[in-house]
């Protein structure tokens, strides 16, 4: 009977290609290592291929937040008092600023710097329609050909259709359905 449940459990394992649920011990949790370049700001505050928040009430200043992250991404200066360990890239799909209001916010911020490394989206005109196939299908071509190490989504709001816990959960599946790689971009 336990040859079978082994056979079984095994065969269901390949089928799905992994299991659903990875399990370390205590000693493969303290010897972890992470890859260069993984660990992006902070003490394990921003790391590839783990969501991030920037909150706050509208006009606090999180777009102004993301574009300070993006310019220490480039410079590796900390960021609010954290580190940054490594240059990153950084693509900011975002939904509010007009070209006039990003002219005025990168006016004073050393541009050609920030060239190679930080690329902005103008509002799409369909808004942030992550649950659009065409609209991932671009996201996942810009992610593709720029390559980012963080992509910021600004706002939030204007990925879900609502507030319950099943559409914030359809959002977040949208979104990481746009993200080729492994272990993917960090995303705020």
């Amino acid at each position: 009977k336990k040859f079978n449940e082994n056979v079984s459990r095994t065969l269901k394992q390949s089928i799905s290609g992994r299991s659903l649920i990875q399990l370390v011990d205590p000693v493969e949790a303290v010897n972890y290592v992470p890859d260069e370049g993984v660990l992006l700001v902070g003490d394990q505050h921003i790391v590839r291929g783990d969501f991030f928040v920037i909150g706050g009430p509208a006009g606090i200043g999180k777009s102004r937040a993301a574009t300070a992250l993006a310019l220490a991404g480039v410079t590796q200066q900390d960021w609010f008092g954290l580190k940054v360990h490594t240059q990153f890239k950084t693509l900011i799909i975002q939904n509010e600023n007009n070209q006039s209001r990003l002219a005025s916010e990168y006016r004073d911020l050393p541009v050609q710097e920030m060239r190679d490394f930080v690329l902005i989206s103008k509002p799409p005109k369909c808004g942030l329609a992550f649950g659009d196939s065409k609209f991932q299908a671009a996201i996942t071509e810009h992610c593709e050909s720029f390559n980012p190490d963080i992509v910021i989504i600004d706002p939030w709001g204007r990925t879900t259709s609502g507030d319950t816990k099943q559409d914030y959960s359809e959002g977040f599946d949208n979104i990481y359905s746009c993200m080729p790689g492994e272990p993917g971009p960090a995303i705020g």
